[in-house]
């Protein structure tokens, strides 16, 4: 009943409270099992325990890191890491992703996310961090966006590859509203 009444809430406000589409919006899809609201470049999520839900735009690009802009504006929860961007990373100009770099709310100080916030640490699942994105692009300068994964290998033995792009995820039971999502890439 609680969770119910929690998603009307935030369907309600995703309505009420400006939430129009804007030229240029980011088109948002959306992902996981958690109850995930979209309404132009805005998105609400409620996550019981044990689910996780966020946001992607269907289009990426190889573009150096260096070109790469993503913001957004968190206005509820924070739980560990959540919300944050998990942006794949090519290291060595083949498109596919060999680790992703995460930004989150946590370790901005604020509750804008950006790429261009030189107060945003910057984590790699493949360890080590960065002061801030300028500092993850200078110190990797040929590193890019990549755009798909490795996810198996066919029966011929080629391997398979599905299309990746960065996220938005929040994976920490939580009541979350995200807006102001800027994906320039």
């Amino acid at each position: 009943m609680r969770k119910a009444i929690i998603m009307a809430a935030i369907a309600a406000a995703l309505l009420t409270v400006g939430f129009a589409s804007a030229a240029g919006s980011p088109g948002l899809s959306t992902f996981g099992t958690a109850d995930v609201f979209v309404n132009g470049d805005k998105f609400a999520t409620f996550d019981d325990a044990g689910e996780y839900g966020g946001a992607y735009r269907r289009k990426s690009s190889n573009d150096p890191l260096s070109q790469v802009h993503v913001e957004f504006v968190n206005d509820r929860a924070v739980g560990g890491g959540a919300p944050r961007f998990s942006i794949p990373i090519d290291e060595d100009k083949d498109s596919v992703t060999d680790a992703y770099a995460f930004i989150d709310v946590n370790n901005c100080g604020s509750s804008t996310v950006s790429t261009d916030n030189p107060s945003c640490q910057v984590f790699l699942n493949t360890g080590g961090s960065y002061a801030n994105w300028a500092a993850l692009v200078a110190a990797n300068p040929t590193w890019r966006l990549a755009r798909k994964d490795l996810v198996g290998v066919k029966p011929n033995g080629k391997p398979e590859y599905d299309e990746t792009m960065p996220f938005i995820v929040a994976d920490v039971q939580g009541d979350y509203l995200v807006h102001g999502i800027v994906l320039g890439y």
